[in-house]
């Protein structure tokens, strides 16, 4: 590759790092890196460096750094990129080495740079009197095998919360059993239903972490649609002051036909009625009252009135013709 076009590749990348574009800009100075001699490479890990920073990646931030440093010992701005990463990766004493060595030779560097530096300072220095100096990296420590199986205790909130320490417990938060056992935990097993793969257009490639935030997604919503309605079999129970509940199951179709079977003292009896749907919200059969919609974090369906009530069975409704 000629030269300038190595330059072109750093100076790019640092156009997005200063519009804050950290994602982009990483995978440039990666590009910038791969095609440099090492000798020209320490600002493109500095930059990359902080890159890793701002995406929370504080491990590789780390590396970087120091790389960084490696290269050119004299760029003394590079200690503060990795008494940062250090500082977040709970190294408070190394983090505090790294900024006083800054500090110490910040003669030609501006006043506002070193005030910030002094403050971060004192951060370190405070942070390690409270813990008695650095936490322990358990990810240095324990197998992943064993670093895995406490992810599996982890609820949702947690497990996000792992995925931004490092590299290695970004992988292992993300695994796909780990998500699965949550959504069989916050959803009842009910996420891979026929009805949502179908709506969702869920296919084999589907993580279950996608699956559980369209899970989320779906749970939050208030309203349905007469094509969502009419997809299911539904079971309803109606009340008749003392007597005991009447039971049976009915199909909506999209004309605004409502099919009804009850089974009542052991007979079945069929017939059919008209329904619509307001404002994706009240359920209207005949003249009956109307039943107010809802829907359950599982993906399940309800309509409910004082008297009487309507689920939406997991089963997909299929034509006598098809059965």
């Amino acid at each position: 590759m000629l030269e300038h076009d190595r330059l072109d590749d750093a100076h790019t990348a640092r156009c997005f790092y200063f519009e804050k574009k950290y994602h982009v800009a990483y995978d440039l100075f990666t590009i910038a890196i791969d095609n440099c001699d090492e000798p020209n490479n320490a600002k493109n890990y500095y930059y990359r460096s902080d890159c890793l920073y701002k995406m929370k990646r504080y491990s590789e931030a780390r590396d970087d750094a120091m790389k960084c440093l490696s290269i050119r010992p004299s760029l003394i701005k590079g200690h503060i990129k990795l008494g940062k990463a250090l500082y977040s990766l709970g190294k408070y004493d190394d983090a505090a080495k790294s900024i006083k060595h800054y500090i110490d030779r910040s003669s030609l560097e501006s006043s506002k740079d070193v005030m910030i530096a002094r403050e971060l300072l004192s951060h370190c220095l405070d942070s390690a009197s409270q813990v008695g100096g650095d936490r322990v990296d358990i990810s240095d420590k324990l197998p992943q095998e064993m670093l895995f199986h406490i992810c599996e205790y982890l609820g949702t909130k947690d497990l996000l919360s792992c995925s931004l320490i490092n590299k290695l417990f970004s992988e292992l938060s993300n695994q796909d059993l780990l998500w699965r056992r949550i959504c069989d935990l916050e959803f009842t097993g009910k996420v891979l239903n026929e009805y949502t793969k179908q709506v969702h257009n869920v296919t084999p490639e589907h993580t279950y972490k996608k699956l559980y935030y369209l899970a989320v997604s779906d749970a939050k919503k208030s309203t349905t649609t007469v094509q969502e309605v009419c997809k299911f079999r539904w079971e309803f129970e109606v009340l008749y002051g003392n007597m005991a509940a009447i039971k049976g199951n009915c199909k909506f179709d999209e004309e605004g036909i409502y099919e009804v079977t009850i089974d009542m003292y052991g007979t079945l009896q069929a017939d059919q009625m008209c329904w619509k749907l307001d404002d994706g919200m009240y359920l209207v059969v005949n003249n009956f009252p109307s039943l107010c919609f809802a829907r359950r974090r599982d993906w399940g369906l309800m309509f409910t009135n004082e008297l009487s009530s309507m689920e939406a069975q997991q089963e997909m409704y299929k034509p006598l013709s098809e059965i």
